[in-house]
């Protein structure tokens, strides 16, 4: 699996594209309306992307489905260009496809800048019980993925998977006891792995591989991580959104945030932790070298065990990988003064682990008190939500159903399905990933992997970010990044600095900011 759309530069012409398109529109009202024909046939045309979580499912998913509905019937086609394909068919009036399972599409350009809409209005649908249940598909929705998959409080798309992203690591080589709780110990960790000092891991294995031919904005997911650590995931998304309730603003790129996982990403970056030529690796290769012990850590997605599955079938060397929960950025105890006022860096610290251990182990708040009487709940509450921040590439993998989709019963009872535990069962054991929706997770009752399980620790009352986000017409409008590739800068690079790299971006946005705001429409 690899990124896409993350790290492209929008030209001068795609501009002046859009912001044609966006005069012309002007006139146009938001639509709202359902499906516009009055064909409601039984066969449903099904368009998936095949990448990290395969098409497999999907096959799955529609044998169980059609124990409930046996007279649909469905064609599944798979597509590792499905974004593509679906921007193509939408521009018709009678496109292929009843149903997508597709990548990132912008809903605001989708729902506001089209005379007729070209997709439906799926709010009812979310009002709709899953299949043979009793709660309704907004109510098993993640919060969070609500957030994502609403504009104007209406659904235009649904998340269907997980996306969970982050930093992986080869159990053969660290235990669950040994996991890394601040970014603080994992910089060491990683600088004791290189200089051969950890028992148990042979000097020939570094700390880190990563693909930089394809996929060098994976390290980003625990940068973006630290960020949201640092300062909040409400902030997170007002710097993301460049927007906080309704006021335009950049000044959030010049937050301490910034700084603080610039400065962890800069001590990791040295070329002598990474396996040689990690900078130049596709994903898949350096995915294979990963799981057969040529590292101990890989930032990388929930999708790495199905992806690799078949190429590694047989010496089921996948079941060697885990889900380290991102270490929560040090810098954060010393904002919060959790050791007082007059206390050291280092006392800042060392309580921090302890409070981030103590909510690993389940410790309530006022089990915590107990023991640290001199900690506020504020502190602590900070604390516990730094812990739960994960990033997420599930809010950039949607459901669509085009208006020109003649099946709207079919593929309405479909996403039913998804969303029940039925369907929820079945998708973790072929996808190898959460689904979206509320699900109760029973090991008794179902064959996890190693890996699995360590996804269910680190997702439990998790709270999601996502850098790309469309919640606001800046960024709807603007495909400018959050944020540079940090990691790939500074391993190219050792003489730039934190300070530098947060300057440069901070003033890269301002200086295009009135045309930003332009293209938006909000100048």
């Amino acid at each position: 699996m690899i990124l896409r759309g993350e790290n492209m530069i929008k030209t001068t012409n795609m501009l002046l594209e859009e912001l044609i398109a966006a005069v012309l529109a002007t006139s146009a009202a938001a639509c709202g309306g359902g499906n516009t024909t009055t064909e409601d046939r039984n066969h449903i045309e099904m368009y998936v992307m095949d990448a990290g979580y395969r098409t497999e499912v999907f096959d799955e998913l529609a044998k169980a489905f059609k124990v409930h509905f046996p007279d649909v019937t469905m064609k599944i086609y798979p597509s590792t260009g499905v974004d593509s394909k679906l921007t193509s068919e939408l521009g018709k009036k009678n496109g292929v496809g009843d149903i997508w399972f597709a990548g990132e599409q912008n809903i605001i350009r989708l729902v506001e800048k089209n005379r007729i809409c070209p997709i439906m209005d799926l709010t009812d649908l979310m009002g709709m019980t899953a299949l043979g249940e009793d709660k309704t598909l907004e109510e098993k929705l993640n919060p969070r993925y609500k957030y994502y998959d609403t504009y104007k409080d209406k659904y235009y798309s649904i998340s269907w998977v997980y996306g969970a992203c982050g930093i992986m690591y080869n159990a053969n080589y660290l235990s669950e006891e040994n996991e890394p709780k601040t970014t603080k110990q994992f910089i060491k960790l990683v600088q004791d792995i290189a200089g051969g000092k950890i028992e148990g891991i042979p000097s020939t294995v570094k700390p880190l591989i990563w693909s930089g031919a394809n996929a060098a904005g994976y390290m980003s997911y625990a940068m973006e991580t630290w960020k949201a650590q640092y300062m909040g995931v409400d902030k997170y998304d007002a710097m993301i959104n460049f927007c906080e309730n309704g006021n335009y603003t950049y000044e959030y790129l010049n937050d301490d945030a910034v700084l603080c996982a610039y400065n962890t990403v800069k001590q990791i970056a040295d070329p002598s932790y990474s396996v040689k030529g990690s900078e130049g690796f596709q994903h898949t290769p350096a995915q294979q070298d990963f799981l057969r012990g040529a590292a101990v850590f890989m930032p990388n997605g929930d999708w790495i065990e199905t992806e690799m599955r078949s190429s590694a079938a047989d010496s089921g060397i996948t079941q060697n990988v885990k889900f380290l929960p991102t270490p929560i950025v040090s810098e954060l105890g010393v904002k919060l003064r959790l050791a007082g006022s007059a206390a050291t860096a280092e006392e800042h610290e060392n309580l921090l682990v302890a409070l981030v251990t103590a909510i690993d182990d389940g410790k309530t708040d006022a089990e915590i008190k107990a023991t640290y009487a001199n900690l506020s709940d504020a502190q602590i509450k900070a604390v516990r939500e730094a812990r739960s921040v994960v990033y997420t590439l599930g809010a950039s993998h949607r459901i669509y159903i085009p208006t020109y989709s003649k099946a709207k019963t079919a593929c309405y009872n479909f996403v039913r399905f998804m969303a029940s535990d039925e369907g929820i069962k079945i998708f973790r054991k072929y996808a190898g990933s959460h689904s979206p929706f509320e699900y109760t997770v029973q090991p008794e009752n179902e064959e996890l992997t190693g890996f699995q399980k360590s996804q269910d620790k680190v997702l439990k009352n998790c709270s999601l970010i996502y850098a790309t986000i469309t919640k606001s017409p800046i960024r709807a409008y603007n495909t400018i990044n959050s944020d540079t590739n940090a990691f790939s800068e500074f391993y190219a690079n050792s003489s730039i600095t934190a300070e530098q790299l947060r300057a440069d971006h901070y003033d890269s946005v301002a200086s295009k900011w009135n045309s930003m705001k332009l293209i938006a429409g909000v100048s």
